[in-house]
């Protein structure tokens, strides 16, 4: 099954319930690092508002949309000049299309192309093998770093492998 045809674009404050829709699912949420227990509408204005304070420097977040619904999201999260960590979820409906591939591979292209970015990160709970599938189709590389890593959902911290690649931009930021 080849991947659905998305957009990527801002988050508005009329996406707040459609997120909640996809995000209020367990085993969608255990998997982040960040959403909290009850992905709620409080939690979802939390989120449009931050993302949609980019300032070029820290974060930039987009909706990713499939036919006019939300599927997921795409993040990109500065860590250090020219190094951002990448972050991506998508709604139970949305898996094993080959969807978050399509949508992380936009997101790589975004940071080497309108960021200069030379490297960027990602952190995969050591139970998410969908997603480490994702980053080496990619080209990513374990690093060999593992931490723990509380989350708001899991009962106590759980190892999460740490992947990185290198971009070949000139001028990285």
């Amino acid at each position: 099954m080849s991947a659905p045809d998305f957009s990527l674009r801002p988050m508005t404050e009329a996406d707040r319930d459609a997120l909640v829709a996809v995000y209020d699912d367990w085993d969608v949420i255990r998997m982040t690092s960040s959403f909290p227990l009850r992905f709620d509408r409080a939690f979802a204005e939390q989120m449009v508002a931050r993302y949609a304070a980019f300032d070029g420097l820290a974060d930039i977040g987009w909706v990713t949309d499939v036919d006019g619904a939300v599927a997921g999201t795409l993040s990109l999260h500065r860590q250090a000049p020219g190094v951002f960590e990448i972050a991506y979820a998508l709604g139970r409906a949305w898996w094993g299309r080959g969807l978050a591939t399509q949508v992380a591979h936009r997101g790589l292209t975004y940071a080497g192309e309108k960021l200069r970015a030379r490297r960027i990160v990602a952190g995969v709970y050591h139970d998410n093998p969908g997603s480490m599938r994702v980053l080496k189709k990619l080209g990513f590389r374990a690093t060999g770093e593992v931490t723990d890593q509380p989350n708001q959902v899991r009962a106590k911290p759980e190892p999460v492998r740490q992947f990185a690649i290198d971009l070949h931009t000139e001028d990285a930021a």
